[in-house]
């Protein structure tokens, strides 16, 4: 079955949501670098604190120095977008909910 795509068009006029949005761009190589960077305790200790991810164990900065696969980028332009220190941000955070979703036993 083919994953459904959005282009940034659709997210911006609320056709998806941020989640759907940057969720077509984790991939397993994401989901194992956020979890290189911060083990599943520390995801969890961080999300039950702040559900954005946006507190002092997992520092905002450390987010946009996570390597992504090399052809995010070319996907993001074939949607209307590109790669952004921002985009980068929201993929890896948008990973981090999808490990903590698994933990947690919802999607």
């Amino acid at each position: 079955m083919d994953k459904v795509t959005f282009t940034r068009w659709q997210y911006l006029n609320g056709k998806c949501t941020h989640r759907q949005y940057y969720a077509q761009y984790v991939t397993p190589e994401v989901t194992g670098e956020v979890l290189n960077r911060w083990s599943r305790e520390t995801l969890l200790a961080s999300f039950q604190e702040d559900n954005f991810f946006n507190s002092l164990i997992t520092p905002l900065r450390l987010w946009g120095e996570i390597p992504l696969p090399k052809d995010t980028d070319s996907k993001m332009r074939r949607r209307g977008d590109y790669l952004t220190l921002t985009g980068r941000v929201c993929i890896c955070k948008e990973a981090a909910q999808q490990i903590v979703g698994e933990e947690n036993g919802r999607e």
